[in-house]
């Protein structure tokens, strides 16, 4: 935007409060943040709103890229409805504010330093600076939940005491906040010391081992006594949304133990039983079933025990379109097709190129951990049917292609074979889209006519794969 324009805009806001006593209601329906970044890589930075919903975020996503001048200042104009919140920043050099309509709010930040010298001025500035001082004991105590779930249960409960202290001392040491605001984080800081229990719970014999000690009954009053079905507080908190659903995912591996080998229509039954709230139990399953759809060997039943629990048409709409994805990438359709994908040796390659053969897909990412622990596996089955002109394997990176030199790299660096592609949007190709992967990495494989045989063939590591094969004849 123009700064001229955004420099009128703020005349006119100011103008409007002078007036606002004295005319009938008028609605501000934007914002302004302007400020200055020192030491910033680029002469642009991007701001982005943050979700507000774990589930489906019904709010549109705001995304600006703001333009800065010599001394690095910047300002622009936010059209928000209601509360908002927002990153702003260049790669490893984030920060994020919090804003609603008719305020103005000013920072300066150093972006070699951000954590140190961010310092917010204007309206809200004072929960700004609160909520920014919160995100560095956040961002001190986040390895809670990989590094202490090997402590002694007084261990860890003593830890959690103190960390719940830090952000209280923080609370009350700060000025300018409002009862309502402070009522509410103190909430926040519970939810977020709940969560940490159950963390520490679900991992607890995985870290300590089975012949660890059972944890003691009372450990678990601090979860009993927290209400699970506090639906205006899942409207008010994310914080809480995230409390729900690390909640409900714990019961359900108490339920049935190994969740991945458990069909996930389990988890739904779970949470109809447990639920009575009818809010709260359409936000559980559509923050469930948007992936676990793609995961029940039960299709059909799955769907339909969604629909009969959930009356929200957004909700259903969003479910729907991943149950027809699904139903027309069932074995024995015609696969969606990737079309001039770029291939490492050179040149581009479409999925049309391999008609009469077997096509068995490995869908990953270099940045993918579980991805690249398939890799020694699937080296091991090509050389396995190297020479056997009845299949093909092919590697599809969904790596950004602002990557594609890290990609080739790791390509010629780790000697990986088959044919090496990549897709042309990432997670966003239509081919990736169309086959609803959610996670990866996935394999799937495709028959000499372009029919799919499976659309989550076994991965390498797993014997069932050979059997697979061997099903097909290849």
């Amino acid at each position: 935007m123009k700064r001229n324009s955004n420099i009128q805009k703020l005349i006119f806001f100011f103008i409007s409060l002078v007036f606002l006593g004295c005319t009938e209601k008028q609605t501000v329906n934007y914002a302004i943040v302007s400020g200055t970044l020192i030491n910033a890589n680029e002469d642009e930075v991007k701001l982005a709103s943050i979700f507000t919903s774990i589930s489906i975020d019904t709010v549109p996503a705001i995304t600006h890229v703001l333009k800065l001048d010599g001394k690095g200042s910047f300002i622009d104009t936010l059209y928000i409805d209601g509360k908002r919140v927002f990153s702003l920043g260049q790669a490893k050099s984030q920060l994020a504010f919090t804003i609603k309509p008719g305020q103005h709010l000013q920072l300066t930040s150093d972006f070699l330093d951000v954590q140190n010298t961010t310092v917010f001025t204007g309206d809200a500035s004072d929960v700004n600076n609160y909520l920014f001082k919160k995100v560095q004991i956040d961002n001190r105590i986040n390895n809670i939940y990989r590094d202490e779930k090997g402590d002694d249960v007084a261990s860890f409960i003593k830890k959690q005491e103190a960390y719940k202290g830090e952000y209280m001392q923080l609370l009350a040491s700060s000025t300018g906040l409002t009862d309502a605001f402070i009522s509410n984080e103190k909430k926040d800081i519970q939810y977020t010391k709940v969560r940490s229990y159950i963390a520490y719970a679900q991992g607890y014999r995985y870290i300590n081992g089975e012949d660890a000690p059972e944890i003691p009954s009372d450990f678990f009053d601090v979860v009993s006594e927290t209400n699970m079905q506090d639906y205006s507080e899942f409207k008010r908190s994310v914080l809480y949304q995230f409390l729900l659903r690390g909640y409900y995912a714990y019961e359900y591996t108490k339920l049935v133990g190994n969740i991945w080998e458990a069909d996930p229509l389990e988890k739904l039954k779970m949470l109809s039983k447990m639920i009575t709230d009818k809010s709260i139990l359409e936000e559980l399953f559509i923050m469930n079933a948007r992936y676990d759809i793609t995961r029940t060997p039960n299709l059909q039943a799955y769907y339909d025990f969604f629909n009969a629990n959930v009356s929200n048409q957004v909700y259903k709409d969003a479910v729907r379109e991943t149950y027809d994805g699904l139903m027309a990438t069932k074995p024995g359709q015609k696969s969606p097709e990737f079309v001039n994908y770029q291939n490492s040796k050179g040149g581009t390659t479409s999925l049309s190129d391999f008609r009469g053969k077997y096509v068995y897909i490995d869908v990953w990412a270099t940045w993918c951990g579980p991805c690249r622990g398939e890799i020694p596996y699937l080296q091991k089955v090509e050389e396995q049917y190297h020479g056997n002109e009845n299949i093909v394997f092919v590697s599809l990176s969904v790596d950004e292609l602002i990557n594609l030199s890290k990609w080739q790299t790791f390509v010629k660096e780790k000697e990986l074979g088959g044919v090496q592609l990549i897709a042309d949007k990432a997670l966003d190709s239509e081919f990736v889209k169309k086959y609803q992967i959610m996670g990866i990495p996935q394999f799937i494989l495709i028959g000499p006519e372009g029919k799919i045989v499976t659309p989550d063939a076994p991965r390498p590591s797993n014997p069932e794969l050979i059997n697979l094969f061997n099903k097909c004849g290849i």
